[in-house]
């Protein structure tokens, strides 16, 4: 978060510390969620493929009902991921902002530490999330196709 503002009134750091704590954890909390809807929904997604694919016949209106709307779930969960990872980043870039107005030596010794990986070179957990949710969608609309 770029700003040039700083917090209008000095707090004491014990308040600085719990608003920066508060954010860091809607932070976690919005990854949290959005890593056991994605579990959630690929899980019971395959599992209707799967039984759909196996044990009922082709092309009739209720298997293709239910893999579109297994396709559809997927679609929403694509957005969910996509909504929830901006919330997360919000409040991170929030306390980022506040750890860089009240503690900058702090902030600046943590930018010297080596990351354990290059993030450059790494898809992403969110997208690594929507492009399962894609797959498994694109699954049931071939599966529709072909039936």
């Amino acid at each position: 978060m770029e700003s040039s503002q700083s917090m209008p009134e000095k707090a004491p750091d014990e308040v600085a510390i719990q608003i920066w704590t508060g954010h860091q954890e809607r932070s976690s909390e919005h990854e949290r969620q959005r890593l056991e809807f994605t579990s959630v929904v690929v899980g019971a997604s395959l599992v209707a493929i799967g039984l759909l694919a196996e044990g009922s016949s082709d092309g009739t209106p209720e298997v293709t009902a239910a893999l579109a709307l297994v396709a559809m779930i997927n679609v929403l969960a694509i957005a969910y991921s996509w909504r929830g990872n901006q919330w997360a980043r919000w409040h991170r870039d929030v306390a980022r902002a506040l750890a860089t107005d009240r503690w900058p030596d702090l902030v600046a010794f943590a930018s010297t530490v080596k990351r354990p990986h290059d993030r450059a070179h790494l898809i992403g957990r969110e997208l690594l999330q929507r492009t399962l949710h894609l797959v498994v969608a694109l699954a049931a609309i071939v599966l529709i196709v072909a039936g």
